[in-house]
């Protein structure tokens, strides 16, 4: 007659054993899920989205900055001559595009528009210095859209740094992303900034009209 305790330690030795082995897989593709959402989150929001964004808005910086100096050289010399410096923006045809896809990545996980604005508002002002004749260009105008421009830059930077804290573990964690202090102290001062350059560029254009 077989040892009924034997039986017994076998049968929990092969429980026990695939128990394990079970708890092993589960553990594996649970990490493996939270990595994969993670994964995911950094390259549909961060790669495609924010930092799409601020490449752009920096490209922009280094176009309008080209042309500061060739302002200055035209105004010294009181002339339009085409051949005196840069007369047009440098191009990059990569940045050119409005980068529609990643605003409304952007405006879709932090439920706000501000980015969006703003971003068409230095496009705005850098198609409007497109249009004006190198001397005629003015130093003082392409000097502050420069530093707002420079500033909206930081502001991208900083809503980037606190995305980069986020850690997901599953898609649906995206949801509650833009109620994150950090997130919506961001926001908070990009919206007095957004603010106060609107009402700069609508001061101006009274001005000019």
């Amino acid at each position: 007659m077989m040892d009924l305790g034997k039986i017994a330690e076998s049968a929990f030795g092969t429980f026990t054993g695939a128990a394990i082995v079970i708890a092993s897989m589960w553990i594996r593709e649970y990490f493996y899920k939270r990595k994969a959402a993670q994964i995911w989150y950094e390259q549909y929001y961060i790669a495609e989205g924010i930092d799409r964004l601020v490449s752009h808005v920096r490209m922009i910086d280094v176009q309008m900055s080209t042309l500061i100096p060739t302002s200055e050289v035209a105004a010294l010399y009181r002339t339009q001559d085409p051949h005196r410096g840069v007369v047009r923006l440098p191009r990059n045809d990569a940045h050119e595009t409005y980068p529609l896809e990643a605003l409304v990545r952007l405006e879709t996980l932090l439920n706000d528009d501000q980015i969006t604005a703003m971003i068409t508002i230095s496009h705005v002002e850098s198609d409007d210095m497109k249009k004006i004749p190198a001397g005629l260009r003015s130093i003082t105008l392409m000097s502050s859209t420069l530093e707002d421009i420079r500033t909206l830059y930081f502001h991208l930077k900083t809503i980037r740094a606190e995305l980069l804290k986020v850690k997901v573990k599953r898609k649906s964690d995206i949801r509650n992303i833009h109620k994150r202090k950090g997130i919506k102290q961001s926001l908070n001062k990009l919206s007095k900034f957004n603010d106060e350059w609107v009402a700069k560029t609508v001061e101006r254009d009274e001005l000019i009209s």
